[in-house]
């Protein structure tokens, strides 16, 4: 057995929905304290057994701390769920923006490759001269 104060430094770990967990309840000052740990393990899956004074209290205690835990777990997965589906997005993205990029620097380029043939060809040319056959 372990105290509920030193749940947290290690067992809990081993918690899963083949354990079971007896807890001894009281009415002092750490029956919340032990209380939010049954409804913590209660949340990772295992069987809690309650033994002591009024435990229809404490049972009903830790199901709603229990249902507060899961709920958290479920949103702290859906906000990984949400930042990874983020980044995602964020990298086609990215990628999507590079391929544009290089289809328009290779389409800048064959316009001024035809821009510069068109204006060889409109040029008139000086090497050539034409001869008439005079001196002048």
């Amino acid at each position: 057995g372990y105290a509920a104060g030193e749940l947290k430094h290690g067992p809990i770990a081993l918690m899963d929905q083949n354990a079971p967990v007896i807890v001894l309840t009281s009415n002092d000052s750490l029956e919340e304290k032990t209380l939010s740990n049954a409804a913590e393990v209660a949340a990772r899956g295992a069987r809690v057994v309650f033994v002591g004074s009024n435990v229809s209290r404490a049972e009903d205690l830790a199901l709603q701390e229990a249902a507060r835990f899961t709920d958290a777990k479920r949103t702290a997965a859906m906000q990984t769920a949400v930042a990874a589906e983020k980044q995602r997005i964020k990298t086609r993205y990215t990628a999507h923006q590079q391929r544009l990029i290089a289809v328009q620097s290779q389409a800048d380029n064959r316009r001024a490759d035809r821009l510069a043939k068109l204006r060889a060809r409109r040029a008139p040319s000086h090497t050539s001269e034409r001869t008439d056959g005079t001196d002048s």
